[in-house]
């Protein structure tokens, strides 16, 4: 009788679990046919020895993983428990609370970025080398040349580029390729790859440390849907070392057959689900441990098996790819650590108990105050599950690849068409700055010296030490900093991202977000540096406030006390950093986490307030604006399109205006946070508001607040510098900037405009023929949606000279009635604000004159 037959006996004798038994004899029938098939001697007895070594492995880390779900579930249902509002406390589980209240613990979000830094500052010499350039004309062409097939005008850029990674790739592999420069940047790569993987293990995770790895491959869901599928898995494993690939179930190497079959699912999984999205037939439920594993999942063969796929089957930029990993391993390594192994578990849990507190609260109430709580206490929960998909990306999945992406990719033209000004209203950056400064204590004045240095391209070391503080240059990374003011993250194809990026980067709009943000970072680290010479009970009171509200303690004070200062060789300027005061990452236990949390509480109290002195849209604002629809779908387009240009405002309320009203911080400190607020954005705002005018050709205009004009200036201004731009134009007429009424504001400029101009160029001319018999002027309607559309055409420092020297001269070709139509803009102006145009419409370029002051 065989091992399996035995095994079988015993479940139908109740002396074994059914499940347990079946389970056991399959493994080790699996394992007898591969040892025959090896003719290995003795295969029964190998076989037994196999599966009980799997099995004892395969109950081991499932006990590790129970172990730490109730660990998360236990800390976050007393978090939920002892506040006086349970949705909000389970809210700051997922992402920053602005209002300090909620914000003693970590979050994931926040958590992310710090984890995300500490990679990012061990490959500063990468990020330099690879990162994107300039104005971001580079990759443009880049991905002009992937998209379209042919050769562009950055061909030299590319092919040294290319050819710099690949021995960053072969030095990865572990050859010697005689590169100084290759072998630093692998250097640094694969300590912060390292450096994530044992972080990863010691909140939870269970990736093995794998010899010749490399890095991970990333898989074009287009290209290997254009294979058969048995093409591509001969492909990829005559290039992959099959002793090196573990088997996750078993923690042992591959069987053969089973590989060949995972390699299948895997192809259809890809195809079906879209890039990266790998969930192979042996992934365990929903154990996030177990599928960031899974990623690690094909070893090469050596670096140039590793390429030879990447070009045939991958996404081809190898920067993008390290990237890429170390974004989704410092989001995964958060949710771990915060939500155990299995979240989607955690987040049913979170629901249970702010319910169960809810209802509680209730019933201490009595007659009409307990019907009014009554009825509040499933309010929000949408928002806790829709926080929950955003901070965790399971709502970037989509059903429908062909409109999501045409709908991304609508949404970045017009992004790059539009928010060429954008700088103008970001001036207001440094109204919330200087709230947030004086808030936690940094003198005036300190954040923008430190930005004026980072800007300026000769101080390349102030940049390299921002990067080494753990502050994430998100510009190198190719990500629109800029329209995530706005817009969020940037996303959909890579053309049209690419469009963003460099409009972002060109108009300065990317630069002042990014270095604004780095610069507030490094002076409030700064000033938590000049304060470790000091005990917890003299520390100055800001600095105390702020560590009272992030949960750190005086232990946790005195443990990053006792770590020595980082020096930067270059400035001799003197940190605490968070990844000294982390150390050595040796392995999960109690001494381990004392660390860790002590210095992500840290970072975590900069990071935040780094937010609110720069913000940008947060995954508060996304949840909120999003619906649990899966992007392509109807409804999710919708939202997508009439949200457009409208998250800064949302962000602001969400932000300064909630901190401002519900914070804790003392009376005086609280007015001082509205003045601020009120005359710092007015002030700024009207002064953008200004420059915007000007660079459209027209006067600047009275700021005295006794006329009616100068009175409309500053509320226009102060709606500017709040965020509420498109809307503060009203406050001129009944037309923004875009040309659009108000309706057609709060639809977007894509329900509300772009849907409309085009329905004029096409149904409305085609209208006009059956009806007319001829077309009144379709060439105006084409130039109107042409410049629309057109990339970078709102660029502040060239928008007047195109519009004078390119679309005017258009319309003089195309409209008889040119001259009235240039007239009219003319005498709106005058009649809405007694504006006048220094360089009126079809006036040429360069103007007669300069701007009247």
């Amino acid at each position: 009788m065989s091992a399996a037959d035995c095994i079988r006996k015993k479940a139908a004798a109740g002396k074994v679990n059914p499940d347990k038994a079946a389970r056991l004899a399959e493994l080790y029938d699996e394992q007898l046919a591969e040892l025959r098939h090896a003719n290995a001697p003795d295969p029964e007895g190998m076989a037994a020895e196999l599966t009980t070594q799997i099995y004892t492995h395969q109950v081991k880390t499932r006990k590790r993983a129970v172990l730490r779900q109730m660990k998360a579930q236990a800390a976050i249902r007393a978090r939920i428990e002892a506040s006086d509002d349970p949705l909000e406390a389970a809210l700051a589980v997922l992402d920053f609370d602005p209002t300090r209240r909620q914000s003693t613990e970590l979050n994931i979000t926040t958590l992310t970025q710090a984890i995300r830094g500490q990679a990012h500052a061990r490959m500063a010499d990468m990020i330099e080398k690879f990162g994107s350039k300039a104005a971001g004309l580079p990759d443009l062409a880049i991905a002009l040349e992937k998209s379209i097939g042919a050769d562009v005008i950055m061909q030299g850029y590319k092919g040294k580029r290319k050819v710099a990674m690949n021995q960053v790739v072969r030095e990865l592999h572990g050859i010697d390729t005689g590169d100084v420069d290759a072998h630093a940047v692998a250097k640094g790569a694969t300590e912060a790859m390292e450096h994530l993987r044992k972080t990863f293990n010691a909140v939870g995770g269970n990736i093995p440390k794998r010899k010749g790895w490399g890095l991970p491959q990333t898989h074009n869901r287009r290209l290997i849907a254009d294979a058969e599928k048995e093409d591509w898995v001969e492909f990829i494993l005559s290039r992959t070392d099959h002793g090196k690939m573990i088997d996750l179930e078993t923690g042992q190497p591959f069987i053969e057959t089973k590989l060949r079959r995972v390699a299948g699912d895997i192809y259809d999984d890809v195809v079906e689900n879209g890039l990266n999205r790998l969930k192979p037939s042996f992934s365990q439920g929903k154990n996030i441990a177990l599928k960031r594993t899974q990623r690690r999942f094909w070893v090469f063969k050596d670096a140039d098996s590793w390429l030879e796929y990447n070009q045939k089957f991958g996404d081809g930029d190898m920067f993008q790819t390290i990237i890429g990993h170390i974004d989704g391993m410092a989001r995964d390594t958060a949710i771990i650590k915060l939500m155990g192994p299995e979240p989607d578990g955690t987040l049913k849990m979170m629901e249970g108990v702010v319910g169960e507190r809810r209802a509680a609260a209730a019933l201490e109430k009595i007659g009409k105050e307990r019907v009014q709580a009554s009825a509040r206490v499933g309010v929000g929960d949408w928002h806790l599950k829709n926080l929950y998909e955003t901070v965790t990306h399971a709502n970037l999945k989509t059903s429908n690849p062909f409109w999501s992406n045409f709908g991304e990719a609508n949404r970045n033209i017009l992004v790059s068409a539009r928010l060429g000004g954008a700088i103008f209203s970001a001036l207001a950056d440094r109204a919330f700055s200087r709230i947030t400064e004086n808030l936690n204590g940094i003198p005036a004045g300190k954040t923008m010296g430190r930005m004026v240095k980072l800007f300026n391209p000769a101080r390349k070391e102030d940049r390299q030490q921002a990067a080494q503080l753990a502050f994430v240059n998100e510009i190198a990374m190719g990500s629109a900093i800029g329209a995530a003011r706005q817009v969020g993250e940037i996303i959909g194809p890579e053309v049209s991202r690419r469009f963003a990026d460099t409009v972002m980067r060109m108009s300065f709009l990317s630069p002042w977000t990014n270095w604004g943000s780095t610069a507030f970072g490094m002076e409030f680290l700064g000033l938590v540096t000049s304060q470790v010479g000091k005990g917890f009970g003299d520390l100055i009171p800001p600095v105390k406030r702020a560590f009272e509200d992030y949960g750190i303690s005086k232990s946790d004070w005195d443990l990053m006390r006792a770590t020595g200062l980082w020096k930067d060789e270059k400035t001799g300027a003197t940190f605490l950093r968070a990844q000294d005061i982390i150390g050595a990452v040796d392995g999960e236990g109690p001494l381990f986490e004392r660390h860790f949390d002590a210095a992500m509480k840290l970072q975590t109290m900069i990071l935040t307030e780094t937010e609110m002195a720069v913000p940008k849209k947060t995954a508060r604002v996304s949840a909120a604006t999003t619906p649990r629809s899966p992007p392509g779908s109807l409804l999710r387009e919708i939202a997508e399109n009439g949200m457009l240009f409208k998250a800064f405002p949302i962000t602001i309320i969400m932000t300064h205006l909630r901190r401002a009203v519900q914070s804790n911080i003392p009376k005086n400190e609280k007015a001082k946070y509205w003045a601020h607020l009120i005359i710092g954005t007015a002030v700024l705002g009207t002064f953008g508001t200004q420059l915007s005018e000007i660079s459209k050709g027209k006067d600047p205009l009275s700021m005295d607040p006794t006329t009616e004009e100068g009175r409309k200036i500053w509320l226009k201004g102060m709606s500017r510098g709040g965020g509420l731009g498109i809307f503060g134009d009203f406050i001129f007429s009944d037309v923004n900037r875009y040309g659009g009424g108000i309706s057609q504001t709060i639809l977007g400029p894509v329900l509300g405009t772009q849907i409309d101009k085009l329905t004029r160029l096409t149904a409305g001319n085609i209208q006009e023929f059956v009806e007319d018999g001829e077309m009144r002027n379709p060439g105006r309607e084409a130039l109107k949606f042409a410049r629309m559309m057109m990339p970078g055409q709102s660029l502040w420092y060239t928008t007047l000279a195109l519009e004078r020297l390119v679309f005017d001269e258009a319309q003089k070709m195309i409209d008889p009635n040119y001259a009235l139509s240039f007239r009219r803009i003319q005498d709106a102006a005058r009649r809405e604000m007694n504006q006048m145009y220094f360089s009126p419409p079809g006036s040429g370029f360069p103007p007669e004159r300069g701007p009247r002051f």
